[in-house]
C-alpha cells in the first residue's frame, strides 16, 4: 500500500486545487492502485452540502479526488451529524472561539483507491470529548480487513 499524507494550502483556494491536481497526477503517473490519501484538505465535500453553511461551498478539491475514483471512507461509514473534524473545543479560548465552535466542518479526509475500497469496513471521526483538546482538528481513522494472500 502507498500512503500519501498531505496538508493542502489553507489560504489560497486556487493553490489548493493545483495541489489536488498534482496529487492525482502523481497517483496516475506512479500507478498507485493500492493507495490511501489522507490529511487536512482545507476543503469541503459536496457530500456534506446538506449540513454545512452556504458560504462553505468550496468543493473543487474534494470533487477532483472523487472524479479520480478515490473513495471518501468517512462519508461511507459516518452519519451526517457525526461527520465533522474541525474545530475542536481547543479553539473556544480564541477570540472567535464560540463562533468557530458552532461552525462544524469536515476538512480532514481519508480516501482510498478502487482496489482498497472493498477492504474498508469502518471509519470514525473521533470528535468526542476525549479529543477536544488534542488539536484544533479531530483525528480520523478507518478500519480495513486485508485478506492474506
Amino acid at each position: 500500500m502507498d500512503f500519501l499524507v498531505t496538508h493542502l494550502n489553507p489560504h489560497d483556494r486556487l493553490k489548493r486545487k493545483k495541489e489536488a491536481d498534482n496529487i492525482i497526477d502523481y497517483i496516475n503517473k506512479n500507478q498507485l492502485t493500492n493507495c490511501l490519501l489522507m490529511g487536512d484538505m482545507n476543503a469541503h465535500s459536496p457530500f456534506d452540502a446538506s449540513w454545512t453553511d452556504e458560504h462553505l461551498k468550496n468543493y473543487a478539491v474534494i470533487s477532483t479526488f472523487m472524479a479520480a475514483s478515490l473513495h471518501d471512507i468517512c462519508y461511507m461509514f459516518t452519519p451526517d451529524n457525526q461527520r465533522y473534524s474541525y474545530p475542536t473545543r481547543i479553539l473556544t479560548s480564541s477570540p472567535k472561539g464560540e463562533a468557530l465552535r458552532r461552525q462544524q466542518e469536515r476538512i480532514d479526509f481519508i480516501f482510498v483507491t478502487d482496489n482498497l475500497r472493498p477492504d474498508c469496513v469502518d471509519a470514525q471521526i473521533y470528535n468526542g470529548p476525549d479529543n477536544d483538546y488534542l488539536s484544533d482538528h479531530y483525528p480520523i481513522g478507518i478500519s480495513m480487513f486485508i485478506p492474506k494472500e
